[in-house]
């Protein structure tokens, strides 16, 4: 009795541990923003998602998040903005199970993420 208990036990917490961590990504979508390789030395990205920023991009790094399913405002803008560039903004529909791809490059004296 105590051997079956304790497996249940063990199954419950796999299940709990497991569980959670897939089903955002069955219902929602995931959002990837890159930047290329020769953006700029000492030149960040701030991501900002429905007006949260929820990343700053420093060189090498990318940002890798989650989207609940629906319209969302993704905006991007350098920091510091020594240009005065106007910040990159656009509206997804975001449909479950999809990866949203961008890539954070200049066009001219803009940012621009450009989808892949």
């Amino acid at each position: 009795m105590k051997r079956s208990i304790g497996i249940l036990s063990l199954v419950c917490l796999i299940l709990t541990l497991v569980c959670p961590a897939s089903l955002p990504a069955a219902s929602g979508a995931t959002l990837s923003v890159r930047r290329v390789a020769n953006f700029g030395n000492g030149i960040a990205v701030a991501i900002y998602v429905d007006g949260v920023q929820v990343f700053m991009m420093s060189r090498g790094r990318q940002y890798d998040g989650y989207l609940s399913p629906g319209h969302h405002v993704i905006v991007a803008t350098p920091v510091p903005n020594v240009m005065m560039s106007k910040p990159w903004q656009r509206t997804i529909n975001v449909a479950g199970g999809e990866h949203y791809i961008f890539t954070a490059k200049w066009q001219g004296t803009n940012l621009n993420l450009v989808p892949k």
